[in-house]
């Protein structure tokens, strides 16, 4: 059971690798170093809400074990709250955009700030995701449901991200990285649904 969480993990970075491979490939590493910038701003806002989302996993894991009826309740509560703080911190993010970009980058880049906006709602689709793997998933030991999405994030990805990354560039790499991101939470929406009776 631990080797398949410890082969998940293998599977996301290998999808976390595959976008920026994909432009190496196809483009100069100028277009790859403006795509890390704009992929830094999404995982910062990520990061700030990671200390919650490990707070928070003891608790559930507590209430998974007693009752998973109203344990369910519990998670579905955390995932709204978790959710409206994500959307605040998204409206933060376009709010403020040109200053947070010109932190990153002192000369301005054509088309940086559209590719950043779909890496914002990226964001809101990771971090509703990864919700669904960290505190029911994973808490509930269905390790081998995690493995599917997983590949089926990491199959998305390549399958989508060759085409629209060779044809759009660095604006293809975001529109993978957003396609992906919603793949893999409507994967972990219908695995939930699947399993939260059971």
């Amino acid at each position: 059971k631990s080797f398949m969480l410890f082969n998940s993990a293998i599977i996301g970075n290998i999808t976390n690798s595959a976008i920026p491979f994909i432009i190496s490939s196809f483009y100069s590493i100028e277009n790859l170093g403006i795509y890390n910038i704009a992929d830094r701003i999404k995982n910062i806002s990520i990061q700030i809400l990671n200390p919650l989302s490990n707070s928070i996993f003891p608790k559930m894991s507590r209430n998974y074990y007693y009752d998973k009826e109203k344990a369910n309740i519990k998670f579905l509560n955390f995932l709204l709250i978790f959710s409206l703080i994500g959307f605040f911190i998204f409206l933060i993010l376009n709010i403020n955009l040109d200053l947070i970009i010109s932190y990153f980058l002192k000369e301005k880049v054509d088309g940086i700030n559209l590719i950043v906006r779909i890496l914002t709602i990226s964001f809101l689709s990771n971090i509703i995701y990864e919700s669904f793997v960290n505190q029911y998933l994973i808490i509930n030991n269905l390790f081998k449901e995690i493995n599917k999405i997983k590949l089926l994030v990491l199959f998305t990805t390549i399958l989508i991200g060759i085409p629209l990354i060779y044809y759009k560039g660095i604006l293809g790499a975001a529109l993978t990285n957003l396609t992906y991101e919603i793949t893999g939470l409507l994967f972990a929406i219908n695995s939930f649904i699947k399993t939260k009776n059971k």
